[in-house]
């Protein structure tokens, strides 16, 4: 991919289970776009989905936004999921958290409590890079 060494885009989505169909549609597309084959499309799709679903299950709808914010470096793609109230400090205890670690067979996934985020970062695809 030509152009800067690093782009970002950031979603926010409602605190609502209902829209994580439309994240899993936009992590496609992105990913497709970015080389990514089948099978790592869909380990990004869940990874993410579920860093959000987990997100979700913990806050008050009336909170706003959960905001994903994506970071296209050179080497990796970064996603990190922000708990708009700061309510989700504790993720490293949540089960799902050991599940996602788990997923992520090429990237790592990382909570980051003091900011109440997940990041996940996955190694970009070596096709369409210069």
């Amino acid at each position: 991919m030509s152009g800067p060494k690093s782009e970002t885009i950031e979603i926010r989505l409602p605190v609502s289970a209902e829209y994580l169909t439309a994240l899993r549609l936009f992590v496609s597309g992105l990913a497709g776009r970015l080389g990514y084959t089948v099978e790592q499309i869909d380990e990004l799709k869940l990874a993410i989905g579920e860093a959000f679903l987990t997100l979700v299950s913990r806050l008050d709808p009336q909170v706003g936004y959960v905001r994903i914010h994506w970071e296209l470096g050179q080497n990796s793609l970064t996603v990190t999921l922000s708990d708009p109230a700061g309510k989700t400090r504790h993720l490293t205890t949540a089960p799902i958290y050991r599940v996602l670690d788990r997923l992520v067979e090429e990237g790592e996934v990382v909570p980051l409590e003091e900011e109440g985020e997940v990041r996940i970062r996955f190694p970009r695809p070596e096709i369409g890079r210069s």
